[in-house]
């Protein structure tokens, strides 16, 4: 079955920096309607498919730990109300060093459902600053 992709029609515009030169592309598509927040989209589904998997992740035994949408939502929330009562701040920001797995999507989810979220990658750890306003 083929995967609809976005349309790859651009304008590009060369522009000349002050040693170097760059072209600046742009899609001539305009941007589709999209939630304000990326949690918004966990909240539509832990509406609308409460008990559908939304994150899974596979134990040592070879066994899946799944948690639902609903779970998610409801931890989202609570690690949120959490972190918000820890009077956090640019000058005092959280930084999550963890490997690819649920609690780290969920803490990021938190941060993200009330503030600004900055991410980098080094190897094989994630440093998230969460920059909390």
């Amino acid at each position: 079955m083929p995967c609809a992709l976005a349309s790859s029609a651009v304008r590009a515009r060369e522009h000349d920096d002050v040693n170097t030169k760059s072209i600046l592309v742009r899609s001539t598509v305009p941007v589709a309607p999209h939630p304000a927040k990326m949690t918004e989209r966990l909240e539509h589904w832990a509406l609308h498919a409460p008990d559908r998997t939304f994150l899974a992740k596979r134990e040592g035994g070879g066994d899946w730990r799944r948690i639902s949408y609903a779970e998610s939502l409801a931890q989202v929330r609570s690690i949120a109300s959490a972190l918000l009562t820890r009077k956090l701040s640019a000058d005092r920001p959280i930084v999550l060093l963890s490997g690819n797995d649920i609690e780290h999507a969920l803490l990021t989810l938190a941060a993200m459902k009330h503030r600004d979220t900055n991410c980098a990658h080094f190897t094989s750890l994630f440093a998230c600053v969460l920059r909390l306003r």
